[in-house]
């Protein structure tokens, strides 16, 4: 590298990667306005103590070189945000990291670190840290989390918290560490399968002919002698059979436990009960192995219980082949006592075998959980305010913030105390008691619903006497989190609860059974109990007016109509969507996309989706089959019917769904939707909008719902804001005065737009004192002239009115992409 690069003294980014340099001039360190330096892939032995110099430094690359050692002076660095050390020969750290008080990512994978120092503990700011493939440290990759990759490449995945990662590694070297001896397992299976009776012959060897069915969950700690170590506390949940039970099990099934799936031969129904569990389990008892890569499942040992009254017939091996995780089939009848003992051994032998098991933690771990633990079952406290929990983590020597943090996701992990930190409604309550979340979600389910399938907050309260209204709106937010419930008005005093819909069909119209419509539906293996319920609560904004059951609703976009309904004989979902073609087409794609978001969240669903040909109605044509043959330039196809073949151009039909934009990789505006829960009802009908405009391919969106399951919110919300394209703000009384809003987002929204990064465009919701915020002078609100929605005569009419200006905003923007790429291809051309 030349002296001479020492007088570029305005420079701000500087990318050198990828070339031999084995040294550095010392003039480069003089370069003080650098903001990002980029010196990755490269053969640097030796980072200068010039480094230092660089004081206003946010971003530093030197992953891929030769660096064993750090100057202490780059502490010196308390701008910098972002530092990449990744693949050196790096053994230690200086104590000087402690200085870094700015920085927000630390990137240390792939070194021979033996330790690190503690100050790294006064970092509150660092939001992602990269320990792995550094055995010398010790940390078991459960504890390390997602990888960098994962992180940056996979939608959804968020790193592990920090704070747990550091106390997990300082609690170990401390020496006051030990193994955790802790595991969850979970019974589960339909009602009247045996589950109570076998947690009585596993845990106490009796048997109760007159045994009472679970409601809810039933909790109890079994000491267990696991091969390894010392006994093991098994947490045994016995989770309720009834159909009803099923849609809150998302609530508490999770990673790195163990199940006992319990099946009976009395109904005929094995076969399909076995495929709804282990696809359940395969969905929510999943994590990711940080070795592999790879999705690793928790164990299920399957129990084919009351074998002397009806044996369980099933094809065992065709099982195993398609759900691997099954660890053994036990024949049992509890009656009887035949096959516990087996069952229990075989409990043993799979508990032993999981190193997380034996994990060790921190004596302020165990502390912390002692302390909750009394609440709940001393002192009879259900719940806790998060504010409580930090001071029951400080009065155990706790007392960072981020290290709180961590300690509640551990225990939310383990199901020790439930705390929703993913969801700003609902993260300032921990529960301590998960009875009082099932049982008061039960009520409110059965009973608080009137004719109508409708809630409200007045009749919870009577339902739930004895808690605060507060609390009771965290129990109706949790069934919302979880599509058991939406807002009917804006005010939020009334929801529907489609799960107690009538489960009797509306006559429907004969329209519907005409030509020129469009068919789609989908298949499964097993049709996983409260899917169109979901689908209900999902896409509740277009079925407003208009008949709504158990099990399908009848949808309307302009002009086009269309029904949503499950068969269960035939396993199917199917829906009819009728109309002017346009309307027809963005109504059938909004309803395929929210499907398929739906059965995208139970992995390994995989149902067959197909759509009925348009010329041919006994004709129904795979989809996906469709969409792969014309990303290949094969549109034309012939497919083979009992008629004989048949000619598909695939493009045409792939048209019936979703325009050409939708489904390729034209650019497409991201857009940000900015809101305060408090005005759920109004964001669903802005997402709504929405949905049917990426129908149309001209946008993609994220909202906060977005966030993966577990997922670190703030982190995400930030990740979020430097995708943007376009920051929607839904403004309201709630929204303007809503620190997190106006410190966070709106913030970094108007930073970006002074960048000219990003657009932003104020939606006003109602009338409220908006003109008089500074931060609106110079943008233009919608509706147009900003009037508010509330003020139309129909809301539906001011939602329309912004719908159709987000149109022309995002054809605009579109346009621009478009001219600035081939401005860009233009210059490339000239200069070459």
């Amino acid at each position: 590298m030349p002296r001479e690069i020492g007088k570029l003294t305005a420079l701000k980014k500087f990318d050198i990667s990828d070339n031999e340099l084995d040294e550095l001039p010392r003039e480069l360190w003089r370069l003080t306005a650098l903001k990002v330096l980029y010196l990755s892939g490269n053969q640097i032995c030796e980072l200068p103590r010039e480094v230092g110099w660089l004081a206003g430094l946010r971003e530093l690359y030197l992953y891929n070189n030769l660096l064993e050692e750090l100057p202490r002076e780059i502490g010196k660095l308390t701008a910098l945000k972002e530092l990449d050390l990744s693949r050196n020969e790096i053994r230690e750290l200086p104590r000087e990291f402690g200085q870094l008080i700015a920085l927000e990512e630390l990137e240390l994978t792939g070194n021979k670190l033996d330790e690190v120092p503690r100050e790294l503990g006064q970092l509150t700011a660092l939001r992602r840290l990269y320990l792995h493939d550094n055995p010398g440290l010790g940390i078991p990759a459960e504890v390390l989390g997602p990888a960098w990759d994962e992180v940056y490449n996979r939608v959804g995945v968020q790193p592990a918290s920090p704070a747990a990662i550091l106390d997990y590694y300082f609690s170990k070297q401390a020496g006051t560490a030990r193994a955790l001896d802790e595991v969850k397992l979970l019974l589960v299976g339909r009602g009247g399968a045996g589950k109570t009776s076998m947690v009585e012959q596993l845990m106490r060897g009796s048997f109760n002919k007159k045994q009472k069915s679970t409601t809810g969950i039933a909790l109890q700690d079994w000491p267990l002698d696991c091969p390894g170590g010392g006994p093991v506390t098994v947490h045994v949940w016995d989770f309720a059979g009834q159909v009803i039970a099923h849609a809150t099990h998302q609530f508490f099934f999770s990673a790195r436990s163990v199940y006992v799936l319990v099946l009976t031969g009395r109904e005929d129904s094995q076969r399909d009960d076995a495929e709804y569990w282990l696809r359940l389990i395969r969905a929510f008892g999943t994590h990711e192995d940080q070795r592999t890569g790879k999705p690793v499942t928790s164990q299920v040992l399957v129990a084919l219980n009351k074998w002397e009254e009806a044996p369980v017939k099933l094809d065992r091996e065709v099982l195993r082949e398609k759900y691997p995780f099954i660890a053994g089939f036990v024949e049992t009848d509890c009656r009887s006592g035949r096959g516990i003992a087996e069952l229990k051994d075989k409990l043993r032998e799979v508990i032993g075998a999981d190193e997380s098991v034996r994990e060790k933690v921190g004596a302020e771990y165990f502390a912390v959980k002692e302390a909750l633990r009394k609440r709940w079952h001393e002192g009879k406290v259900n719940h806790l305010d998060y504010a409580e929990f930090e001071k029951v983590c400080a009065a155990s020597g706790v007392t960072e913030p981020q290290r709180q943090k961590g300690f509640a996701e551990m225990l939310h992990r383990l199901g020790l105390a439930l705390n929703y930190g993913d969801d700003p409604r609902i993260r300032d309550t921990t529960v301590l008691n998960p009875h009082w979340v099932t049982d008061g979600i039960y009520l409110l389910l059965r009973q608080a619903p009137n004719a109508r399938a409708e809630l409200t907050l007045q009749g919870a309260c009577a339902q739930l006497p004895n808690e605060e209204a507060k609390r009771v709106m965290f129990l109706i937010r949790l069934m919302q989190k979880y599509d058991l419930a939406f807002p009917l008005g804006e005010d939020e005093d009334t929801w529907l609860v489609p799960q107690a819909l009538a489960d009797s069909q509306p006559a429907l119209g004969s329209e519907y059974q005409g030509v020129g419509a469009t068919r789609l539906r989908w298949t499964y293996a097993a049709l996983p109990e409260g899917l169109v319920p979901r689908f209900i609560t999902r896409t509740h904004t277009l079925s407003e007016g208009h008949p709504r059951w158990l099990n399908g609703t009848i949808l309307a976009l302009g002009e086009a109509r269309a029904v949503v309904r499950a068969d269960a004989t035939d396993r199917r979902i199917s829906t009819t969507v009728i109309g002017p073609t346009r309307r027809r087409r963005l109504l059938a794609g909004t309803i395929q996309a929210e499907m398929r978001a739906l059965n995208g969240e139970i992995r390994g669903l995989e149902p067959r989706e197909e759509l009925q040909m348009q010329h041919e109605p006994e004709v129904w044509l795979p989809v996906t089959g469709l969409e792969k043959a014309e990303k290949a330039g094969k549109a034309e196809m012939e497919i083979l019917t009992a008629k004989g073949s048949v000619a598909v151009n695939a493009t045409d039909e792939n048209n019936r769904l979703s325009s050409k934009d939708a489904r390729n990789d034209a650019w497409k505006p991201r857009v940000f939707v900015s809101y305060s829960h408090h005005d759920d009802a109004a964001k669903d009908k802005l997402v709504l909008k929405l949905k049917v405009l990426k129908t149309a391919g001209l946008v993609d969106f994220w909202v906060d719902r977005d966030l993966a399951a577990g997922a670190e919110w703030n982190a995400g919300i930030r990740d979020e804001l430097e995708k943007m394209d376009v920051f929607l703000l839904v403004v309201s009384d709630h929204s303007l005065t809503s620190d997190y809003i106006n410190r966070v987002e709106i913030k970094r929204a108007l930073e970006r737009r002074g960048e000219g990064t990003a657009e932003v465009i104020p939606v006003i919701l109602h009338r409220c004192l908006w003109k008089e915020c500074k931060i609106f002078t110079h943008l233009v609100a919608l509706p147009k002239d900003g009037k508010p929605i509330k003020d139309f005569k129909t809301q539906a009419d001011g939602w329309h009115d912004v719908s159709e200006a987000l149109v022309s905003l995002f054809k605009k923007l579109k346009d621009q992409h478009a001219g600035e790429r081939r401005g860009g291809e233009r210059r490339a051309g000239e200069e070459k």
